[in-house]
């Protein structure tokens, strides 16, 4: 077994479950994270997106949507809030 993670999962609700980081490293070790999952919108014009960053070689990074400032500042191992969109199609930069 290389990682272990406890759990109190609650009935009816959803969760994401990442691994991330570098097996037998000290600075950036495997590991594993829970998450709450919202998979409702707020309306039907909206999708719910959630961001993690698992890059273990990358600083803190911005994330853009379509040019516009979508999450600024992620640090590894972090994962930004829930966020609504609109519904359509996405170039994503970071």
């Amino acid at each position: 077994m290389i990682a272990e993670l406890a759990l109190d999962l609650e009935q009816s609700e959803s969760y994401v479950i990442t691994a991330f980081g570098i097996v037998g490293d000290n600075n950036k070790p495997f590991n594993l994270l829970s998450s709450s999952l919202n998979l409702n919108a707020t309306n039907e014009e909206n999708v719910t997106i959630k961001l993690m960053h698992g890059v273990t070689d990358a600083p803190a990074v911005d994330i853009y949507a379509n040019g516009g400032l979508l999450v600024e500042n992620l640090s590894y191992s972090e994962y930004a809030g829930y966020l609504q969109v609109p519904v359509g199609l996405y170039l994503i930069h970071i």
